[in-house]
């Protein structure tokens, strides 16, 4: 996995990651990703689901892999750093901008105001005494990247104690 996420990272940073354009269901690449997920989360004691909205069409496209990715990485986090509570994926879709919005939710822990700037650094870890062997700082790092490259934003939002918030909006075409 870390070798992978540094392959990755180079690819990306030396501009020779090319992204896929092909049609695919958000519906499967939502449920894959959860699917992945759910043993993780049921194992935590946490509850793990996924909305997505009428709105959203059936096919999009877009580049499903590196979609996938970012789930994988945004949720991984989102379990990995709650305690108890759940963890949320909700999906909607805006027809005039063609926009895609995926909202990765959870009742973890949250980010302190002041590590919010480093959050998409390579390597950065909030709490590395805390986070120790709970990985390598490099999942936000790849996900800031691949959405740039879809031309795309991450939101966040955060409190401590009650949870975040992690919003992707990508251009898709239908």
């Amino acid at each position: 996995s870390l070798i992978n996420n540094i392959l990755d990272l180079s690819k990306i940073e030396s501009g020779e990651l090319k992204l896929d354009r092909e049609e695919f269901s958000i519906d499967d690449i939502l449920n894959n990703s959860i699917d992945l997920l759910t043993i993780n989360a049921r194992n935590k004691g946490l509850e793990l689901y996924s909305d997505i909205n009428p709105t959203v069409p059936d096919f999009v496209i877009g580049d499903p892999t590196r979609l996938k990715q970012i789930l994988i990485n945004l949720v991984t986090n989102a379990v990995k750093y709650t305690e108890n509570g759940n963890v949320s994926v909700n999906c909607t879709f805006e027809h005039k901008s063609n926009l895609l919005s995926i909202e990765v939710k959870d009742t973890g822990r949250g980010i302190p105001k002041d590590k919010m700037d480093y959050l998409f650094k390579n390597f950065f870890q909030v709490n590395p005494l805390m986070d120790k062997n709970k990985g390598f700082g490099l999942g936000l790092a790849i996900t800031k990247n691949l959405i740039d490259l879809m031309k795309g934003e991450i939101k966040i939002e955060s409190k401590q104690n009650e949870g975040s918030s992690f919003t992707i909006e990508i251009p898709v075409a239908v």
